[in-house]
């Protein structure tokens, strides 16, 4: 069996990898989503410092409630060499997926050394719909990294088993190192190689295979208890256990496993986000009649290897996750299936093959079966191009979910669909009307439209909701300074700052409203913070050789710049286009049109003045003249996303729609998230 294994093995790894990149190939042309993917990737600082002192903060960071320094350091070199381009996060996903699939074969061979099991079991793996979340989602990159480290680690202890090697037991350690700086999930391996003992040793002894793993278990506690610490820091551990009673909290765990199990065989109803349930309702408690009638027909195979084994590899890798401690926003969540539908489909296919013993043609049962979860997931894949179709489905399959109404308003917004965006936000504070993101976010949508009435009590109840709500304060500065109220914005920036010590566009804002109230002082300091957080941001540097040599603040002298005359023109450019911002925001563009010339007469080579007038000429729809400063501005500039993505949206207007489409996907590839939206809605 063994060598006809070896012998066909190409010719499965070639089937495996084609209907995967068939079903999953269609994600390297989506885009990042608002769920997730702005925190873990288009906004995090240290995927961002691809240096020795960057990757020692890597190592030590905890970030957005999690540590898994592994996949930081991935996005890491993804971002230092293709920047935030969404293809090729989408790739390394699916990349990883086809690896992972391939091991998933070898390792049920390990066990099985039945080909056809082996086959399909990988085929399930690679293509059943509820892995869909964790393979098109960039954010779940951690999911596929630390599977891979874990099925890695799990053939080199089935092989140590075998091989007395000494370097074979420490590559295995490694290998779950690795896998747990993935993701703590990993932390249940001790308990699968135990089964794996079960599994393949004729004599097993449990006390000896438990005592034996005792360097994994420590490793496996450490994690575990900074897991726990890190998720209830962010506040995630508190759901459950703090607003349901103990009958919730006994049923939600039965139906939570019960739901991945039914799931396995027919998936259906699927959703980025499955909400709590407010009630128990009948199908809740169904659950537990239904797992405890599984658990008999479990216990009357206990002396069958095969079942004890599938059932054991499913539940202990969804231990973690079904909901026993209580966290998150979500009862069940389908990327929490990754891992666990291996030991389902060794489960299925081992019965299969033991039953076809009267049938030799029962085991091509599986193949209709195959074919139905292909279909689902070529089908089910789409819904993750963007933020507006994942969202749109969330609020069609949960139309009370307060979350998906609000991700979805912000979606629309930002691709300039404002009065959707604004019902899908007024639908979530309906809902929800202690939601603090959601007038946040409604607040920058009417900040958007220049709606400055109805932007501020937004971004006040915002913040009264959440008192360390740092971008509502920030965007409560944002307000302020756009209405002229410089000395309010300058409080909410500190106050955004002193939440968020990373705010480096809260000390940007705050040194320019410093300047144009005169305490350049206090301008300098600020922009200095500014530029410590952010070294190459040219407008914070300009910003402050300007200040350093504006005639009103005679007693900071510059150290480093000779050419007083070149930085009194910046320092005059820069007041100039901040006039005409503030032009822009009391709806006035013909004179930001004239502030906007004066600086740029001052800075010839100011992109974001040019682009700043391109954008007034848009608004006086005069297209023409925006396309010349977009295209100024992108000349100076050759990153300058918002210019490609501004001159996209006046090429559209005047119905040359092949360049609008080519400059959003530079936009997009710069790391202009809101150019996906004009992307998705033109030009696919």
């Amino acid at each position: 069996m063994e060598n006809a294994f070896q012998k066909n093995k190409p010719y499965y790894i070639v089937a495996l990898v084609l209907i995967t990149l068939a079903v999953f190939g269609q994600a390297v042309q989506f885009g990042f989503t608002n769920w997730d993917d702005e925190v873990y990737i288009l906004n995090n600082k240290f995927i961002k410092d691809f240096s020795w002192l960057g990757f020692q903060k890597m190592c030590t960071a905890v970030y957005a409630g999690n540590y898994h320094p592994v996949v930081t350091f991935f996005n890491a070199v993804e971002y230092a060499f293709f920047g935030a381009n969404p293809m090729i996060y989408h790739f390394m996903n699916i990349l990883f997926h086809v690896v992972n699939t391939i091991l998933v074969m070898l390792l049920v061979f390990d066990l099985s050394k039945k080909s056809w099991v082996a086959f399909g079991v990988a085929m399930i793996f690679a293509i059943h719909p509820l892995h869909v979340e964790s393979v098109a989602w960039v954010s779940e990159s951690k999911d596929v990294l630390y599977t891979l480290f874990m099925l890695l680690s799990a053939r080199i202890y089935i092989q140590s088993k075998q091989d007395n090697r000494k370097s074979l037991p420490y590559i295995c350690i490694a290998l779950f190192i690795l896998a747990c700086l993935s993701k703590s999930s990993a932390v249940v391996f001790p308990l699968l190689m135990v089964m794996l003992d079960y599994y393949l040793d004729v004599a097993f002894d449990l006390k000896k295979s438990i005592v034996n793993k005792w360097m994994y278990w420590i490793i496996a506690l450490g994690f575990g208890l900074l897991a726990l610490y890190t998720q209830k820091q962010e506040g995630a551990i508190i759901e459950t256990t703090q607003q349901y009673d103990l009958l919730y909290k006994l049923v939600i765990p039965c139906y939570a496993l019960s739901y991945y199990i039914i799931q396995f065989f027919i998936p259906f109803h699927q959703s980025a986000l499955h909400p709590f349930p407010e009630t128990l309702g009948v199908w809740h408690y169904a659950s537990v009649v239904f797992l405890a009638a599984l658990a008999l027909l479990v216990w009357k195979f206990r002396k069958n290897k095969n079942v004890v084994f599938g059932a054991a590899f499913f539940i202990i890798n969804l231990l973690l996750v079904i909901q026993v401690l209580g966290f998150g926003k979500a009862v069940v969540s389908e990327r929490y299936s990754y891992v666990p539908y291996i030991g389902l489909g060794f489960l299925v296919c081992m019965l299969l093959d033991t039953i076809q013993s009267k049938s030799s043609q029962l085991k091509y049962g599986l193949i209709p079966f195959v074919v139905l979860l292909l279909v689902i997931s070529y089908n089910r894949i789409l819904v993750w191009e963007d933020s507006i179709a994942l969202f749109s489905d969330v609020t069609e399959k949960y139309p009370t979910s307060a979350i998906g109404w609000n991700n979805l308003g912000t979606a629309l917004y930002r691709a300039d669909e404002m009065d959707d965006g604004l019902d899908a936000l007024n639908e979530a504070i309906k809902l929800n009307p202690l939601y603090a993101e959601a007038y946040n976010n409604r607040g920058a949508l009417y900040l958007k439209a220049n709606n400055f009435v109805s932007a501020e009590p937004d971004f006040i109840k915002a913040s009264a909701l959440r008192k360390d709500y740092s971008t509502a304060f920030y965007n409560l500065g944002v307000l302020y300074s756009k209405t002229g109220k410089l000395e309010k914005a300058i409080d909410n920036f500190k106050i955004s700052i002193a939440q968020n010590n990373d705010a480096q566009s809260a000390y940007y804002n705050m040194a320019i409203c410093y300047n144009q109230i005169g305490d350049k002082k206090a301008a300098l300091d600020a922009v200095k913070n500014a530029i410590a957080l952010k070294p190459s941001d040219d407008d914070a540097i300009a910003l402050q050789n300007a200040i350093m040599q504006a005639p009103a603040a005679p007693q900071i002298k510059a150290t480093t710049d000779t050419n007083t005359g070149d930085s009194f023109s910046k320092s005059m450019a820069i007041q100039q286009n901040a006039a005409g911002k503030n032009l822009m925001a009391a709806n006035n563009p013909e004179k930001a049109i004239e502030a906007y010339s004066k600086a740029i007469e001052y800075d010839p080579q100011f992109a974001e003045a040019y682009n700043n007038r391109g954008a007034a000429y848009g608004k006086l729809k005069n297209y023409q003249s925006a396309i010349l400063d977009f295209t100024k501005a992108i000349q100076i500039n050759s990153q300058y996303a918002m210019a490609f993505k501004n001159r996209g949206m006046a090429y559209n207007k005047i119905g040359q729609k092949a360049n609008a489409c080519s400059d959003w996907s530079k936009a997009v590839a710069l790391g202009n998230q809101s150019a996906a939206g004009l992307l998705e809605q033109n030009c696919r």
